[in-house]
């Protein structure tokens, strides 16, 4: 079994925006997660998640994983802004078990 994955990053909520380092991504084979003190938390069972996809065109300064999701009273866009590739977040979650 894995261990559960914790990323720090930024976040993007709709068009309220936290800026690194006050946003946190969880991840497990059970379960993703979204939070911060400014954003709120936002959870994800793997039904409920679509698409996990690489977002952003700046490497380093604006790129994240965006989360594709089926949840009607979560706002449409919520990205994970992250150091690192953006892909490379996207093959550890997938690892987890989060399919």
């Amino acid at each position: 079994m894995n261990a559960p994955l914790e990323v720090t990053g930024g976040a993007r909520i709709g068009w309220v925006n936290a800026t690194w380092p006050f946003a946190k991504l969880s991840a497990s084979a059970q379960q993703l997660s979204v939070s911060g003190s400014l954003i709120g938390r936002y959870s994800f069972s793997p039904e409920q998640v679509a698409a996990l996809e690489p977002y952003g065109s700046i490497p380093v300064l604006a790129s994240g994983v965006r989360i594709i999701h089926t949840v009607q009273n979560y706002p449409d866009k919520i990205i994970f802004w992250c150091f690192g590739s953006p892909k490379r977040l996207i093959e550890r979650i997938t690892a987890l078990g989060f399919q």
